[in-house]
Order: C-alpha cells, then sequence, then structure tokens
C-alpha cells in the first residue's frame, strides 16, 4: 500500500500544521498591494529605478537571497511579477525587511508604506496542530495540543514549549503503537516507540520515497535526543533554557515529523474508511 508518494508529500503535509508567520507568506491584502505596486512604482514589470543587474544585487548583498532562482518566477521573469512572487512566499518578516530597505532606497515618505511594513513586523508567530485534534479523540492528549498552542501564541518563546512537546510527541507515537497493535512497555524509552512505528510505516509499505524514508530515519536520532533537550534544556527542571534559535530550530522539526506522521495516518484512516463503505451488506 502506498499513501504518500514523494518529498513533495512532506511539503504538502507540513503546510497543515506548522509554527507559521502568515501560513509561511507575507500576510498582504489587496489593496496592500496595490499600494506597495504603486511606491514600487510596478506597473510596467519594473521595481524603481533597478536594471535586472542591480536587482540582483540588492537581494544578494543586502539579504544574501538570489531573486533571480526559479522559486521567485512562478508568475513572470519580470522584476515586478518576481517581486510579488517573493510577497508570496516568503515570511512577513522577510519582506517587511526588503520593504523597509527599498523605503530607505527610495527615500520618499509614504504613510501608508510604513504601516504596511510595521505591520508585517509586529504578526507574532503561531503554532497551529489542529490537524492532531481531527486524527486523535482523548481529552487528555487535546489538552496538550491546546496547552502548547496557548503557551506559545501568548509569548512566542519556543523554548517555553520544549518539555511540553517532549510529553505531546510521547504520547502521540504510544497513541500510534495502540492504534496499529504494536507491543511496548510502558517505561519504553520515546525513540525506541519511534523506531518501533518506523519500522511499522517501513514493513507495510506505507512510504513510497527513498528519500522521505531517510528523513524519516534520520529523524530517530532526533527524537531521542529530546529527551535530553527536556531534562536539561526545558522547563521541565530547574534548567538554563536553550536559546531562542536552537529551540526554534528543534520545535519545527519535531513538529514537521509529527505533521507527516498526521498525515499518513489521515490517509490510512481514509483509505480504510472508503474500503469500510465498499463492503456489501
Amino acid at each position: 500500500m502506498r499513501l504518500v508518494g514523494s518529498i513533495v508529500g512532506i511539503c504538502d503535509a507540513l503546510r497543515l500544521c506548522t509554527i507559521q508567520k502568515g501560513n509561511n507568506m507575507a500576510t498582504l491584502n489587496f489593496n496592500e498591494k496595490q499600494i506597495l505596486e504603486k511606491y514600487l512604482e510596478m506597473k510596467d514589470g519594473f521595481v524603481l529605478d533597478f536594471y535586472n543587474s542591480s536587482f540582483h544585487d540588492f537581494f544578494q548583498s543586502t539579504f544574501n537571497i538570489n531573486i533571480y532562482l526559479d522559486k521567485y518566477n512562478e508568475s513572470g521573469d519580470s522584476k515586478a511579477k518576481r517581486m510579488r512572487t517573493f510577497w508570496k512566499k516568503e515570511s512577513n518578516n522577510l519582506v517587511a525587511e526588503v520593504l523597509h530597505e527599498l523605503y530607505k532606497y527610495k527615500n520618499e515618505e509614504n504613510v501608508q508604506v510604513e504601516e504596511i511594513i510595521y505591520k508585517l513586523k509586529n504578526i507574532k508567530e503561531k503554532i497551529n496542530l489542529n490537524i492532531l485534534d481531527e486524527l486523535i479523540d482523548d481529552s487528555d492528549f487535546n489538552k496538550i495540543v491546546h496547552l502548547i498552542e496557548n503557551e506559545f501564541n501568548s509569548n512566542g518563546e519556543y523554548s517555553s514549549i520544549l518539555d511540553r512537546l517532549h510529553t505531546l510527541i510521547v504520547k502521540f507515537i504510544r497513541h500510534l503503537c495502540k492504534k496499529h497493535n504494536l507491543t511496548f512497555k510502558d517505561g519504553q524509552s520515546l525513540d525506541s516507540l519511534y523506531g518501533h512505528y518506523k519500522n511499522h510505516l517501513v514493513n507495510n509499505k506505507l512510504i513510497q520515497s527513498d528519500n522521505s524514508l531517510l528523513i524519516l530515519k534520520s529523524s530517530v536520532k532526533m527524537i531521542e535526543s529530546l529527551n535530553n533537550t527536556r531534562n536539561s534544556e526545558s522547563l521541565a527542571h530547574d534548567n538554563k533554557l536553550l536559546n531562542e534559535n536552537e529551540s526554534k530550530f528543534i520545535v519545527n522539526s519535531v513538529v514537521n515529523v509529527i505533521t507527516f506522521i498526521s498525515e499518513i495516518e489521515k490517509e490510512f484512516d481514509d483509505l480504510n474508511k472508503e474500503n469500510d463503505d465498499d463492503i456489501p451488506f
């Protein structure tokens, strides 16, 4: 049986459950885009007075971004079209920084543009684990999900949820082991449980892509080290908290694993439901 076909499947899954700023793209409405396009003189495919080379140099030298990568060529090759795609694909904070530099470059005061930049810079990151509510109907588990969401969404600190994230993934993997009748002991470690479940996915051929499987296997070590992070660098004990950059990296990595597995389980449940509906009575 095949449920997830390739790395594309992983990418689609990650859009549903992640720590995000405006769903991983700049949160610009239609009117705000019109204001920016007018200010940046984008009507005829240009951006201010930039040539192709100077447009490239602006992004490369200021932000270490190659604006002429294929990812920014989604709607066309003009500077204006690449800028629109950049707004679509990048985060609020990054788009705000680019707009701020362009605003300084043009050196022409515009209150509306300033308000847009300010708004983008002040949109808080949020964590959304709704897919887990849909997947697991358990009050204790859902309570932990909501505690993580509420804690992070109120203070925006990744380090503050490391301990509960560990609790969440332990309960999550145990639930899946029970669901698929995989035997385990009460005191079995998280990495052992996760390895057990990963073997279930491999043995039942629920992963098609070798690359997907490689990523999943490599995440076993990450899951194993999460226990040490919880015990030594989180609020679980009287610890010095891990810095925010590394906390963010760990949280995002764990959430990505949870999301991918959740998508596999959701497709598994949907497939079983379809098969049950086909049984004649």
